[in-house]
């Protein structure tokens, strides 16, 4: 989850929890970036949230 603060982000987050699945279409409609993770282990992004973490060299 990212947010204008951490305020922002805490309570974005909590609220996704709370919505469960309508989430992804709110945070979307929000325009807030966010990595959600279902209990399958399936990953979601929404609203800019990068697919793959970026490669980082040893």
């Amino acid at each position: 989850m990212a947010a204008g603060t951490c305020l922002d982000a805490n309570t974005a987050s909590v609220a996704a929890v709370i919505r469960g699945e309508q989430a992804v279409g709110w945070l979307a409609r929000l325009e807030l970036p966010a990595r959600l993770v279902g209990h399958d282990g399936w990953v979601t992004v929404v609203a800019g949230w990068p697919r793959h973490p970026p490669a980082v060299s040893a």
